[in-house]
């Protein structure tokens, strides 16, 4: 998996690292992230629930942050040291994690989703007007790759702004323009003061092995 362009097109001071489960160096994690699964998790899950806190302490450790516990807050979310802002998404077989100072960025937003998630219908369960628009005029295998890119945008969209706001937001509070090279996404209601609707947040779209990779990086300030 080469992320060279990715990183290429994420500011300077965010750091993202990336592993898959062919990776069997020993390492461990804190103790009191281990306590966040259930005793009975899947042995599935708990490879790559420590692989993704692993990716979040490589990344910690890049931008030069002292190592600790990257714990869950109530939906989830992993709660970054103070003046961290990242993000940790994972598709089953790769995990990432995405990490800057606050000072450098105001909330990062990563996520990775495998075609193999498209059925049919899904298109109008994530997507309504100019969106649903877009997606119609599309067939096929494109027809499944921009909903997914949609799909994975607004997921990117929600874990870039809720540390920010602290209030879940479903699909229909965002809106994702397609493009050649990147997505645009709004916020269809106001939400985030400093990003007012029709106020556009470009977030990048990368494809490997079927599955599509998506990032938002918020301006500080």
């Amino acid at each position: 998996m080469d992320l060279s362009k990715v990183r290429q097109s994420l500011p300077g001071n965010v750091s993202l690292v990336a592993l898959d489960r062919s990776f069997d160096a020993d390492f461990e994690i804190f103790p009191e992230e281990a306590h966040l699964l259930p005793v009975k998790t899947s042995p599935e899950r708990w490879v790559e629930f420590r692989l993704g806190r692993h990716a979040a302490h490589l990344a910690l450790d890049e931008i030069g942050c002292e190592p600790g516990p990257v714990l869950r807050g109530l939906n989830r979310e992993p709660i970054w040291p103070p003046g961290v802002v990242g993000s940790i998404t994972h598709d089953g077989n790769h995990v990432m994690a995405a990490v800057a100072w606050d000072s450098d960025a105001a909330g990062i937003g990563i996520d990775l989703e495998l075609i193999g998630r498209y059925f049919p219908g899904l298109e109008t369960e994530i997507a309504s007007g100019n969106e649903l628009a877009a997606l119609t005029r599309l067939e096929g295998r494109a027809r499944e790759e921009a909903t997914i890119e949609i799909f994975s945008a607004k997921e990117t969209i929600y874990k870039a702004h809720y540390p920010r706001i602290g209030r879940f937001f479903g699909f229909d509070m965002a809106r994702v323009e397609l493009g050649s090279d990147h997505l645009l996404g709004y916020f269809s209601d106001s939400f985030d003061a400093p990003y007012p609707v029709d106020s556009p947040m470009p977030i990048g779209r990368f494809w490997f092995d079927g599955v599509v990779l998506t990032w938002l990086v918020l301006a500080p300030g």
